[in-house]
């Protein structure tokens, strides 16, 4: 909980003292360490989170996060003859760098970002966690680097000048997202999740390395399902153990893999539990058992309905969290709500999330029957107790099915190119190509498909389609969702609350990389098997919870939207865009931007909204 911040090439207090103001919301403790070559800043909640360095000064840290594992790591370092002069994390990188250089970053388990100086090498090593929920921004200048937490912190360096980049408003109309390296600013780069990146002064020069990537190669075919169950079951308890270090805890209640964690938390400590549950006005789209599951654990549950006017609110606040532009409608906006609540009662946060990607969930079934998208020719024109036809209503629903048609056509026209693992992402994307076009008033789009690629090289075997579609599944929570616990992440970091995300441990991925894909889903109708297996052979859960099909936390929003924009938030949406239209004019088509806030799908009002309110942010005082 707190942030960094800094530079090489130059040595100028002034100037990190400025770049540390621009993060000040993220902790009122700071620490500076300056000399000719270099200026490194800390910004935390306690002291106890600040610089650390080793026993020479010839290391110095930077560190936000938690290295889970701290314990075992100060001890081995002990053994080894390393002496420390507090309990600091960063002292605690300053020495394993001592003892593994470059590769001390692999040692750490958990989530952080940090800044290391070399004195003597007259480097600086940058890292991300495995997982990306700290993000690391950077910039180069003439002969040095710029770095900070937060794109705020880099914008009040003089030679940063806040030009929009085309490649970055490309992704984000596609995928509410901007895929590291880029972001929506020109010179400005985010450093990817699992990597590290070292500038060496001497040369200017800088190299960027990925420190850790999954194995898909090693599936372990040989071993019996009692012992997967086993296995599965002493590393989730692990990865949760490890993360009951600051409480009272909190839980985001929702579906299986959170009622999972909340009921381990109960086996694992007698801190409290509190659980907190976003609901709907429409019934049909609330989780069915989270007020059951908090029953029958015996925790103290707490539920908020998300109103239309929490939705414009939530979306002002977003956009100042998130200089780094995202959104969605599934995850962010009801997270947000939740964790409002949350930080009154809690210092950390546990969520389930992770485990779709580990364990295999293919889409939403809702357990509650629902009206067919398509209905038959025979529904549409049957009218109960009349002997006339409504000729709007038949028209109107025949025209929803032949747009349905003819969108279904042309996105296989258009995805023909692709691989088929990619071609099913079509219908995710806020805007397509066309659109894009449009919008953005220029052909020369980028690929933005592209990022997806590289999760399609899997092993020769028999599932190698299974195998890919694994891949695929994790590199679309990254790229698509910015990685959702980036977006928490954030969040948390805003409300000041740690986060708890343990289906996202390193670890526990490593072990769920190597299990037989049709042990995680024996077919399409049956999603994480082997996990539900784990959950009823150990007693974590009961039965009726762990055979709830899966229902999708905000899955419904997008419908509830829908009305909200149509509705109780149109006269908003489309004030929002009227006092914003002229400053996006030299970014945004206002012609085309007014026809889509009026008959666009909800997730491009939303994206577009969300867009000019940022905008108007950065840009609108210049």
């Amino acid at each position: 909980m707190g942030g960094i911040c800094g530079f090489s090439g130059l040595g100028d207090k002034s100037l990190l003292k400025k770049m540390s103001q621009g993060i000040s919301h993220l902790g009122f403790h700071e620490e500076f360490f300056v000399d000719k070559n270099v200026g490194i800043c800390s910004k935390s909640i306690i002291k106890e989170y600040g610089l650390g360095k080793n026993e020479d000064n010839s290391v110095w840290v930077a560190f936000d996060g938690e290295a889970f594992n701290e314990e075992s790591l100060r001890r081995n370092l002990e053994e080894k003859g390393h002496n420390f002069s507090s309990s600091r994390p960063a002292e605690l990188i300053a020495h394993l760098y001592e003892e593994y250089g470059h590769s001390a970053v692999k040692e750490l388990r958990g989530s952080f970002s940090l800044a290391l100086w070399d004195a003597n090498e007259k480097t600086l090593l940058l890292a991300r966690d495995r997982e990306g929920e700290k993000p690391v921004f950077y910039a180069y200048f003439n002969r040095g680097i710029y770095f900070a937490s937060e794109i705020k912190a880099l914008l009040r360096c003089e030679l940063i000048k806040k030009i929009l980049n085309p490649r970055g408003l490309d992704y984000y109309f596609s995928w509410g997202h901007v895929p590291a390296p880029e972001t929506l600013f020109i010179g400005i780069k985010k450093l990817p999740p699992s990597c590290l990146m070292v500038y060496k002064l001497s040369e200017n020069q800088a190299v960027l390395q990925k420190y850790w990537d999954l194995n898909f190669s090693e599936i372990e075919y040989g071993v019996g399902e009692d012992e997967w169950c086993k296995r599965i079951y002493d590393m989730l308890v692990e990865s949760i153990s490890i993360r009951l270090t600051k409480g009272p805890f909190g839980i985001l209640l929702g579906g299986l893999d959170s009622s999972a964690v909340a009921a381990l938390i109960r086996r694992l400590t007698n801190e409290p539990l509190k659980s907190v549950t976003v609901m709907f006005e429409n019934e049909e789209f609330n989780e069915s058992y989270s007020r059951d599951v908090a029953e029958w654990l015996g925790i103290e549950a707490y539920e908020k309905t998300l109103y239309a006017k929490d939705f414009i609110r939530i979306i002002l606040n977003l956009v100042q969290i998130f200089d780094d532009l995202k959104i969605d409608l599934l995850i962010t906006i009801p997270s947000f709500l939740a964790l409002e609540i949350a930080k009154e009662r809690t210092k950390t946060v546990f969520t389930g999330d992770g485990a779709d990607c580990a364990f295999w969930s293919w889409g939403w079934s809702p357990s509650k029957p629902r009206k067919p998208k398509l209905p038959s020719t025979v529904s549409i024109l049957r009218v109960k107790r009349r002997y006339w036809v409504n000729i709007n209503y038949v028209w109107n629903t025949a025209s929803k099915v032949w747009r349905t048609f003819k969108d279904s056509i042309k996105s296989r026209i258009l995805t023909a190119h692709l691989p088929s693992e990619l071609r099913a992402l079509y219908g995710d994307q806020y805007f397509h190509g066309d659109e894009l076009q449009e919008l953005l008033g220029r052909r020369n789009i980028v690929d933005v498909y592209s990022p997806f690629l590289e999760c399609l090289k899997s092993p020769a075997n028999d599932l190698g389609s299974k195998v890919n579609r694994m891949r695929l599944v994790n590199k679309e929570f990254e790229v698509i969702g910015g990685w959702g616990v980036e977006r928490l992440g954030s969040m948390c970091s805003h409300f000041h609350l740690g986060l708890g995300t343990p289906f996202e441990d390193h670890k526990l991925k490593e072990l769920a990389a190597r299990i037989p894909p049709l042990l995680k889903q024996p077919s399409d109708t049956l999603d994480k098997y082997i996990f539900r297996k784990t959950l009823l052979k150990y007693s974590v859960l009961p039965k009726e919870v762990v055979k709830q099909k899966k229902w999708g936390f905000g899955w419904g929003l997008g419908e509830i939207a829908a009305r909200w924009f149509k509705g109780e938030l149109k006269d908003l949406v489309e004030q929002t865009v009227d006092e914003g239209i002229t400053l996006i004019k030299p970014v945004l088509k206002g012609n085309v931007v007014k026809k889509y806030i009026c008959k666009g799908r909800p997730v491009q009002v939303l994206s577009l909204t969300t867009f000019i309110l940022w905008y108007k942010s950065f840009f609108g005082q210049d």
